[in-house]
């Protein structure tokens, strides 16, 4: 092997050392922390650079010309072949990628794997001599900047606003991030006088209240986690998955589903919460709900004799799915765990299947009458009897009892099979002998009979087509959203939101928004805002916008006008750099003669006159708005159009 052969080979094996440690971006925390499902594809896409280099090296063309188009070549068929392996791999794997989002780091190896390997090879040819200290230092800088982002975690807590433009209020969202320590997914949210308390994903418990004139939260942490015995969980999980277990994504499966704060006749306070339990004598874990009771003094002091108890749990104990397609499974994802009351003792508790559906595993437990689990159970918080309220239920993540005693719950279904039920006493929701959904690689559900049909059971009130991973819901009950007083409220773990309007029994109004995070739950403060949790341990407050705000104002435009670059125009021109620029300049609108012959461009004085009588400033325009009369609105409204540029 010649020299030049070795020194290529170095280059491209920093190369593809760099690709992989910049993924850490689109991974969103350092590779080596990633999901072990993600890990599958860094590996994927950097094995595919590393042939495409070694075939590029010892099949060197005499001419560059020809070594730079064989590379590109070489990286397009090589990149391509990593993404059909990523295909097979969400489809061997499904329950593993089930709520990943797979699509930007392929893309980035793509694009970034084809540059890598066109770079290196172009910078060989022209300087062939000088290349070999440019790579190592971007190797060391790469480093570096993966190392900032390992201690991204613990950044300074800070808060972020954004807006949602819903049809009835302009929604501001205010996000707290890096308050809370806790990296593990899952936990709960519930109102707390008010503030809130937040059990995070591990059982750490947290009192939480927010400081709207100083812009943050006030985050005290409590001296009564909730009873998970994950370390335990963790040494079991080592013994039997092996070296298929990680404690990064196994161990967050064990986490605290649900959380209740209950505010007692005597002014004592009741929390409820919902979690598994790992029994290690037994090699098994079971679903417990666990009860914590005191003064709120006591709930918030240092130390002191409180102790949880239990007050619920399931039997019989359930074992790793050792028999099952995917081999060893810890399908504790699967808990539902929902809780609400029914009244003062009475609880409504969602245990999921825990994959015991006839396909991932048997028997068929959300149909049998004798089994816990798949049902919705009604339990005595005074002497902790339970009986079955509901049967066929897969995953039910979120539950309320609404102003009228109607209960609804979110059911976390497969693929297409997502569900808002409105949940009767005794009635049987068909899991899993019917869904919507089907198998994440079929078009159908295996133990379904009746594909897309669901005739024989209870019917969900809607179900959403493609899935949207819906995790929680809350009521509506007035407050700053009184356009939306008696909506439901739903949040998911795609991100997305659903404001649902329900009349005579369906649905009449579904609502999307959205919010980049991962939604874990959902509940109305004393306030009337809504605060979710999320699975960045991001706490949301959601309110409405001051009617002066710069997004409500931009809402009186939002009708006709568009506001980004990449928009085209609508019924009126793109605003996007409207503060100077020329009048009548957007070459995507027909303009109306009398605005082409106002000319000039849209200085901030143009712009204030305009908008405060529009048809006495260019009479006969087609523009149908009475103005902004007020000029304290006008000028936030400019600010904030002069911005957009």
């Amino acid at each position: 092997m010649s020299r030049s052969s070795v020194l290529s080979l170095a280059n491209h094996a920093l190369a593809c050392i760099l690709l992989v440690l910049a993924s850490s971006y689109w991974l969103d925390l350092p590779v080596w922390r990633a999901h072990k499902a993600m890990l599958v594809i860094v590996a994927l896409f950097a094995g595919a650079y590393a042939v495409a280099a070694v075939v590029l090296v010892f099949s060197r063309p005499a001419t560059r010309g020809r070594r730079i188009v064989r590379s590109l070549v070489l990286g397009v068929g090589m990149l391509g072949l990593a993404f059909v392996g990523l295909e097979w791999a969400q489809w061997h794997w499904a329950s593993a990628y089930q709520g990943l989002v797979t699509a930007p780091l392929a893309f980035y190896f793509l694009l970034a794997g084809l540059a890598a390997l066109v770079g290196v090879t172009i910078a060989e040819a022209f300087m062939p001599s000088r290349l070999w200290p440019v790579v190592p230092a971007l190797l060391a800088a790469g480093a570096a900047w993966v190392y900032l982002r390992q201690e991204d975690g613990d950044r300074a807590p800070f808060r972020e606003v954004s807006y949602i433009e819903s049809s009835l209020h302009i929604v501001e969202a205010a996000a707290y991030r890096n308050f809370f320590g806790d990296r593990a997914r899952g936990g709960a949210i519930a109102a707390f006088g008010d503030g809130y308390l937040i059990a995070a994903g591990n059982g750490t418990l947290y009192a939480v209240n927010e400081d709207r004139a100083g812009a943050t939260l006030e985050v005290r942490e409590l001296a009564w986690p909730v009873p998970i015995n994950r370390k335990e969980f963790g040494v079991a999980g080592r013994r039997y998955f092996g070296a298929d277990w990680t404690d990064h994504y196994h161990r967050e499966r064990l986490r605290v589903a649900d959380l209740i704060a209950q505010p007692r006749p005597d002014g004592s306070w009741r929390l409820l919460a919902s979690h598994h339990w790992w029994n290690d004598a037994g090699g098994c874990y079971t679903a417990r709900v666990s009860a914590l009771e005191g003064t709120r003094e006591a709930l918030l002091a240092a130390d002191g004799a409180l102790a949880w108890r239990t007050v619920y749990e399931s039997d019989p104990c359930i074992t790793f799915n050792s028999d099952g397609h995917r081999g060893a499974w810890f399908a504790g994802y699967q808990i539902g765990g929902a809780m609400t009351l029914l009244d003062e003792d009475t609880l409504l508790f969602a245990l999921g299947d825990h994959e015991f559906d006839g396909w991932n595993r048997n028997p068929i437990l959300p149909q049998d009458p004798a089994s816990p689990y798949g049902k919705i159970l009604r339990i005595d918080l005074t002497d902790g009897s339970s009986e079955i309220w509901s049967s066929g239920h897969r995953n039910p993540q979120g539950m309320i009892v609404d102003a009228e005693g109607q209960v609804w719950s979110t059911e976390h279904g497969p693929r297409g099979g997502d569900e808002l039920n409105l949940v009767r006493q005794g009635a049987n929701y068909g899991w899993p002998l019917e869904s919507y959904g089907t198998e994440y690689w079929l078009d159908y559900w295996p133990v379904g009979k009746h594909p897309g049909r669901h005739d024989q059971f209870e019917r969900p009130v809607v179900a959403f087509v493609p899935s949207i991973a819906l995790s929680a819901l809350t009521g509506i009950a007035g407050g700053p959203f009184e356009h939306w007083s008696g909506d439901l409220l739903l949040v998911s773990l795609s991100g997305d939101l659903r404001r649902l309007r329900i009349a005579d029994g369906r649905v009449v109004v579904a609502e999307p928004m959205h919010i980049d995070r991962r939604l874990r739950d959902v509940v109305q403060g004393r306030d009337g805002r809504m605060a979710i949790w999320t699975d960045r341990q991001d706490l949301i407050i959601l309110g409405t916008a001051d009617e002066n705000s710069p997004q409500a104002l931009k809402a009186q435009c939002a009708g006709c006008h568009t506001f980004n670059r990449r928009e085209m125009a609508s019924i009126g021109p793109n605003l996007w750099e409207i503060v100077g620029r020329r009048v009548g300049s957007d070459r995507q609108f027909r303009y109306s003669k009398p605005m082409k012959e106002f000319g000039g461009r849209w200085t901030r004085e143009r712009l204030d006159e305009f908008l405060a009588d529009p048809a006495a400033v260019v009479p006969g325009n087609t523009m149908q708005f009475e103005g902004i009369k007020d000029p304290e609105q006008r000028r936030r409204l400019i600010e904030f159009l002069e911005d957009l540029s």
